[in-house]
């Protein structure tokens, strides 16, 4: 059970955590999403899908044209093998940095949390999470950006570690909204490893 809930929220929360917005900063947006999760912990190496949706909008101006977002995050993750899957609802701030950098480079923290649901064999778990997320998004044109990030997160459960390793483009293709795609390689300390593919569109409203 430790197992499938583990690789089930800390690839969910990869699903979902896509949070410096992709030039959408301080913008009140929505977004949904949609990925294709696998996993290996020793001769267990389930793949499965994962189903995501989030808010964001502007929480505080700290100077002209920058502020802190507040996100909300759902998602749910299903495993082919011993029909593990996962429920979680978190909720986190995106702050920036301000760090001099050139036109187009935006550097950014973002701390989150929140609860995850699991399931496995009849069986049901739930516990907390805490996590930190940090990147930096370029502007490599004003339709196109590219996010590499690092996210950190602690199920305070069994207080496992995972570190994830992502990066994620999104193309604005009208003026409201965006495509995005991801990658995302989560090292699970103790409890295997995954990588997830996902991807989906954001809206302005």
């Amino acid at each position: 059970m430790k197992t499938a809930k583990t690789l089930a929220l800390t690839l969910m929360v990869g699903l979902v955590s896509s949070l410096s917005g992709q030039g959408f900063l301080g913008e009140s947006y929505g977004e949904a999403s949609i990925g294709y999760v696998k996993t290996k912990d020793g001769n267990f190496r389930p793949d499965g899908y994962g189903l995501g949706v989030a808010v964001n909008f502007p929480a505080l101006d700290v100077a002209q044209g920058i502020g802190i977002d507040f996100r909300v995050d759902a998602g749910y993750v299903r495993l082919s093998q011993g029909g593990a899957s996962a429920r979680a609802l978190g909720a986190g701030l995106t702050v920036p940095l301000f760090i001099e950098t050139g036109p187009g480079i935006r550097p950014f923290l973002a701390p989150n949390g929140g609860v995850v649901r699991a399931r496995s064999g009849g069986v049901r778990d739930t516990s907390g999470f805490l996590g930190l997320a940090g990147g930096v998004e370029l502007e490599v044109s004003p339709e196109l950006y590219v996010t590499p990030m690092i996210d950190y997160n602690y199920d305070t459960d069994d207080s496992t570690k995972t570190w994830s390793y992502g990066i994620e483009g999104a193309y604005n293709f009208a003026p409201q909204y965006a495509l995005f795609l991801g990658y995302e390689y989560s090292d699970i300390r103790r409890a295997g490893s995954g990588y997830t593919i996902y991807g989906g569109v954001r809206m302005r409203f």
